[in-house]
């Protein structure tokens, strides 16, 4: 289901409330407030999409990419915040094939 028709159904859930809809006023606001939030989480990037990588190295070996993000301020503070979690292993800020950043063991 598309985001918008999502949103759409949550609008028309709470337009008819009380008329031919049969569940309470509680219920009514839960349902609407669960298809906003699922067209919120279909709104959100796919991770193929995010163009910057954060991943971990032991050796020459690719252990995990623990971050993708579509942003580079955004890929930046999770490099930041990788290097304080992460001190024992070689990280890598990517974006495709291109080196961004690169901290840890063995690194100049």
């Amino acid at each position: 289901m598309p985001a918008e028709a999502a949103r759409a159904l949550a609008q028309k859930i709470e337009e008819r409330q009380g008329a031919s809809l049969r569940l309470t006023n509680d219920s009514t606001r839960q349902a609407a407030h669960a298809l906003r939030l699922y067209a919120d989480l279909i709104d959100q990037p796919k991770a193929e999409d995010m163009s910057f990588k954060i991943e971990t190295w032991e050796g020459g070996a690719l252990m995990e990419v623990i971050a993708r993000c579509a942003l580079l301020p955004v890929a930046l503070a999770a490099f930041e915040a990788a290097k304080e979690h992460r001190q024992s292993y070689r990280l890598t800020l990517r974006a495709g094939c291109r080196l961004i950043r690169e901290h840890g063991p063995g690194v100049s």
